[in-house]
Parts: C-alpha cells; sequence; structure tokens
C-alpha cells in the first residue's frame, strides 16, 4: 500500500498570488463571404488565462492563447482591461510574453517563475489560472 498523505492547504498561496493572475480575452478579424459572395468581415473570440511575471507589465501566457489574435486585452480583477501585444511566442512549447501597452495596476505583485529543474518526479505542482473566465 501506499504511504497515506496529508492534504496540502493551498489557500495562503492561492490568495498571496490571486491578484497577479490574469484572465485574457482575444479577438480575430476573420473574413466571411456572403450569400452574394461579397467579403465581410467577422469576428472570433477567444479566452484564457496567464499571470503578470514582471513590474513592468510582462505577463506569460500559452501560446494557443493568442496564437491567431488581432486584439489582446489583459483582465486584471477590479481592473479595466489594458491592451497587450505579443513579443514572443513558442508555438512549440505553447508559451507567449505579452507586453502590456500601460502599467498593471497598482498593487499587484508580479510573480516569480519556478526552477523546474530543482523539482523531482512526483512533487507536487500547483497550477492557478483562470479557465473558461471562471476564477
Amino acid at each position: 500500500p501506499l504511504p497515506a498523505q496529508t492534504a496540502v492547504d493551498w489557500s495562503g498561496t492561492v490568495a498571496r498570488v490571486d491578484a497577479a493572475v490574469v484572465e485574457i480575452t482575444t479577438v480575430e478579424r476573420l473574413p466571411a463571404v456572403a450569400s452574394d459572395g461579397s467579403v465581410t468581415a467577422a469576428t472570433s473570440d477567444g479566452l484564457g488565462s496567464g499571470a503578470l511575471i514582471s513590474k513592468d507589465g510582462l505577463v506569460l501566457t500559452a501560446a494557443h492563447v493568442v496564437a491567431t489574435a488581432d486584439l489582446v486585452r489583459v483582465h486584471f480583477r477590479g481592473a479595466d482591461p489594458i491592451r497587450a501585444r505579443v513579443v514572443a511566442a513558442s508555438p512549440t512549447d505553447d508559451l507567449a510574453l505579452l507586453r502590456l501597452e500601460s502599467p498593471p495596476p497598482r498593487g499587484v505583485a508580479p510573480l516569480s517563475l519556478g526552477d523546474s529543474a530543482a523539482l523531482r518526479a512526483g512533487e507536487a505542482v500547483l497550477v492557478i489560472g483562470a479557465p473558461l473566465g471562471i476564477g
């Protein structure tokens, strides 16, 4: 039998980092062909999550969230959305880096990235996000 595990209380960690976890909304402009053959514009909306990782407005997210986006907005809890642009992306790693076009809200501390090389197989990892806008 496996040894008994004690439950881990993550509530303190979540409370400490929650303000830096963001919702990301995207808009993709798509050409659409009307029934009369004319080309019109259509849009497709996207949704994902990310995290503020620097005081100067860098946000880490998944590359698939912003891969086809023409417009990216970052939503901090209780604040107006901030436009952002993709500054780097690695589809292979499914990572993208966004730059906010205006400063993040006051009092939001960026998250620090961990060192995955320091982990061992089987160690607990906590992933925090805002899937499907829940959070």
